[in-house]
């Protein structure tokens, strides 16, 4: 009768966790094969996946964030804004930069002529995953 009653006690919230995966199976599919993200930037409509999203910013980083580049985000995303010096950080800043991790001002000229850098929208999910 005690395993009975032990069964009656805990065996609902299984069910009814399993039961909730199996309704909503499409959309936790979807999102864990990688649905479409679409975007629109420059009134061009852009789709992709997160996926292709993710190979995009580490192409452009050549490989994995170094070091010296997370230290550089964490850094910007407690800071907000950081005076630039090429020589100080011109190895880090510049594949941040190309990863689109990074912007610079004053905007328009080149990183070598930067006073300042900021991280962008993106640079700062990439800062908060890296810390």
């Amino acid at each position: 009768m005690e395993i009975l009653r032990l069964l009656l006690q805990y065996l609902p919230w299984p069910m009814i966790v399993v039961g909730v995966l199996y309704c909503y199976r499409r959309g936790i599919n979807r999102l864990l094969t990688g649905s479409k993200i679409s975007l629109t930037i420059g009134g061009l409509s852009v789709e992709t996946t997160a996926p292709d999203l993710q190979k995009s910013v580490f192409d452009n980083l050549g490989g994995d964030v170094s070091a010296k580049q997370k230290e550089l985000l964490t850094k910007l995303r407690d800071q907000v804004s950081l005076p630039y010096s090429e020589s100080e950080m011109g190895d880090a800043a510049r594949p941040l930069r190309d990863a689109g991790l990074i912007k610079y001002f004053p905007a328009g000229k080149q990183l070598v002529n930067a006073k300042s850098i900021e991280l962008t929208v993106l640079g700062k999910l990439v800062a908060d995953a890296a810390s």
